[in-house]
This record gives structure tokens, sequence and C-alpha cells, in this order.
């Protein structure tokens, strides 16, 4: 059996959950008694992040664009596009003026 990307998956997202979770847990449930942010639409934004990720690095895997001369260009392309969708995110109405948008961007 190929363990390969077991290894990958654990060596990809265990350091962000422990990071998460050391991170966040004083902002949650146990510690305080009415939370700062909601856990599901955390988990939400971090999934939509995670397939994000998987789309642009499929992208640039179909395109070839790390074999172009030009390609630290297309970099800051995704970079930026990543951004202004993040902003537009952290602008819809349910996230505007609220405490624990913060959270979410």
């Amino acid at each position: 059996m190929d363990w390969t990307f077991g290894i990958a998956l654990l060596v990809g997202f265990a350091p962000m959950f422990l990071l998460m979770d050391r991170v966040m847990r004083n902002y949650t449930y146990p510690r305080v008694e009415t939370p700062f942010f909601k856990d599901s639409t955390f988990f939400i934004m971090m999934t939509v992040g995670i397939f994000e990720g998987v789309f642009i690095y499929f992208a640039i895997n179909i395109l070839h664009l790390l074999g172009s001369p030009i390609s630290i260009l297309y970099m800051i392309a995704i970079a930026l596009i990543e951004l202004m969708a993040m902003v537009v995110v952290m602008n819809l109405k349910r996230f505007r003026g609220k405490s624990d948008s913060i959270f979410y961007g």
C-alpha cells in the first residue's frame, strides 16, 4: 500500500489543526460563556479555503504555470485574486460590522 498520500495529508493538515486548536481554544465554549465566533461558520470558511487551494494547485499543474519563465507573475496574480476574493466575501452583509468577522478572515 502506498503511504505517500496519507503522510502528505498528515503533514499538511496536522499542523493546521494543531495551530487552530491552540489559537482558538480561548475564544470558544469551554473557556468562555459566550463564544466569540460560530464554530460552523469558521469551519465552513476553512473548508472553502482548502478547496480553493486544491483548485489553484490543479490549475497551476494543468496550465503548466510553474515551468513558465514568468511564473512569478502568475503567482503574484493568483495571490491578488485570492486577496480580492477574501475582501469580497468579508464585505458580504452577513460578515460586515460584526465583531466575530476577524476570525473568519
